[in-house]
């Protein structure tokens, strides 16, 4: 195949059918093209593809779109993780055969181009019935070899398990889930291995002005199992801090 769009439309199609509109998919894949001594060049590509909705349908965010920033920041979180600079952007040349109004990243001037972003053509995805804007990057993956220099840190899986306490704290409704996050990893940098809100409440069951926020706080010792008193003595700083920083009262 010279192309990966056929066989990604198609998975497109087939996520379409099943009502699953918002996708974020990669593939790495092999292309080949045919070289003027009539032998093929086998190219491996990573393909990075993102079309419908940015995020889950949530009360807590309106529902936005993907767009080609999304895009380009996937793109540059991989090159990223490869230890790759800043990449030359350089607008894509007119007359692509599958993509619209992108980039090309390049190492340096004039050199060969690491990927390539942009807009799959809308009239090559009619064809698959798809119907929405996919916006589509291709990473050379062995140009981007020969000039990663990643930094790799690695750490044993931990051994014991994990434990989660709920809290359901009040606060005043301009407190953030940022400064209540911030004060615990403030207060626990050793156990606290997580955090996360998974209910607000606003009613008129508590003060004007006031908001119920439910937190769940996930704890982890790597070098033992978490004994009920160290728990009790953890959630009990948490509390305090909440309490004197941002004016959290537990409910019970």
């Amino acid at each position: 195949r010279p192309t990966l769009v056929p066989t990604v439309l198609e998975v497109l199609r087939r996520n379409f059918n099943r009502r699953q509109r918002d996708l974020k998919l990669f593939e790495f894949g092999r292309t080949y093209q045919w070289k003027e001594t009539g032998k093929t060049a086998e190219r491996e590509t990573l393909l990075l593809v993102l079309t419908g909705q940015r995020e889950a349908e949530s009360w807590a965010r309106k529902a936005e779109k993907v767009t080609f920033h999304d895009l380009a920041g996937a793109v540059l979180a991989v090159l990223a993780k490869l230890g790759l600079p800043e990449p030359l952007q350089q607008p894509l040349a007119a007359g692509h055969p599958t993509l619209t109004g992108g980039l090309t990243l390049h190492r340096q001037a004039n050199g060969p181009a690491l990927a390539t972003l942009g807009v799959l053509d809308a009239r090559q995805a009619k064809v698959f019935d798809v119907d929405q804007p996919v916006y589509w990057a291709e990473l050379d993956w062995a140009a981007l070899l020969k000039v990663a220099n990643p930094t790799i840190t690695t750490r044993e899986l931990p051994r014991f398990p994990d434990v989660r306490r709920d809290l359901s704290l009040v606060v005043d409704q301009a407190v953030t889930f940022a400064e209540i996050a911030a004060v615990a990893r403030r207060t626990e940098r050793k156990l606290l291995t997580a955090l996360n809100v998974f209910d607000v409440y606003e009613g008129d069951r508590l003060d004007a002005g006031k908001k119920a926020v439910a937190v769940a706080f996930t704890l982890q010792d790597p070098e033992q199992t978490l004994t009920e008193k160290v728990i009790d003595g953890v959630m009990g700083r948490l509390m305090q801090q909440l309490e004197k920083q941002v004016g959290a009262v537990v409910r019970r």
